[in-house]
């Protein structure tokens, strides 16, 4: 398994969250850790932590969140990537073993390990860790440009998306617990938290269109999933599949789509509803 960890300006935090890692480990040689760093980053200037191996990929400068995951997954030597940000202490020890475990459940390798973040639990895989086998399939997962959280929501999605097809390959961890500051802020920590800027909450508005403009985009990648663990569909299924799709809804988060698949009264009679909805949510997602 390959750690992938993006990192800027917060040399100390990275530190910090990189010895968490190994500590909850029961094995760290089961894993490589990768660095995602701007070049341009002057505070990981000599960074150094003795006794741990880790990799340094350099980034350019003003890269999204999408692209940098890409980058790493790109330079990645482990079967699976597991994407991690530099605020995250691990709170399981033997994670690694867990995660190992559940990547074994599935030979071909297409499914999306999700750890417990203590916030969002099961509505969103905010620490994806996915396979090479599911990059071999649909290529990048994140040509979409997100800048800021969109692009856990777009390969959660993904695999949200051929759940419905009738492939179930989110494997939920929940004993596995992954808390960033906000978590660990719920249960009484003294963390200060960050305060987001003018600048920050500006992308999130451009990810959230992005997220319902790359709909069709998604739908694709699960449709090329689908036909990939089925072995030469037919075309009939492979027409009930784009059915299937076509009448789902597009919502601008991952987690509005947890929430609507728990309520069947929603699902009822959302065929009725999809195009209203749709356009509302195109219109309040425009800048």
């Amino acid at each position: 398994m390959s750690v992938a960890l993006q990192t800027r300006g917060r040399p100390e935090k990275l530190a910090s969250m990189i010895r968490s890692l190994i500590r909850a480990a029961k094995d760290p040689s089961r894993f490589e850790i990768l660095l995602g760093v701007d070049s341009d980053d002057s505070t990981m200037a000599g960074f150094s932590l003795p006794g741990v191996q880790y990799r340094f990929v350099t980034l350019e400068p003003g890269l999204g969140a999408a692209r940098r995951m890409s980058r790493l997954a790109g330079e990645s030597r482990g079967r699976y990537i597991f994407f991690l940000n530099d605020d995250v202490e691990s709170q399981t020890f033997g994670w690694d073993t867990i995660m190992e475990e559940a990547t074994k459940g599935v030979s071909d390798g297409i499914q999306l390990i999700h750890v417990n973040d203590g916030v969002l639990g099961e509505q969103i895989c905010i620490y994806p860790c996915i396979s090479k086998e599911f990059l071999e399939v649909i290529g990048d997962p994140l040509s979409t440009p997100y800048r800021r959280w969109w692009a856990d929501d777009h390969i959660h999605n993904i695999f949200y998306l051929l759940g419905q097809l009738g492939f179930p390959r989110v494997r939920y961890l929940p004993e596995v617990l992954f808390e960033n500051e906000v978590g660990r802020a719920r249960r009484g920590e003294a963390v200060k938290l960050p305060q987001y800027s003018e600048a920050f909450i500006a992308d999130t508005q451009v990810d959230k269109r992005l997220f319902i403009e790359s709909f069709d985009l998604r739908c694709r990648d699960a449709l090329a999933l689908a036909c990939h663990l089925s072995s030469n569909p037919s075309s009939a299924t492979i027409e009930n599949w784009e059915h299937t799709l076509s009448r789902l809804p597009c919502f601008p988060r991952q987690t509005h789509y947890s929430k609507w698949t728990q309520k069947w009264h929603r699902r009822l009679f959302w065929p009725i509803f999809r195009g209203m909805a749709s356009s509302i949510f195109k219109w309040q997602a425009k800048p």
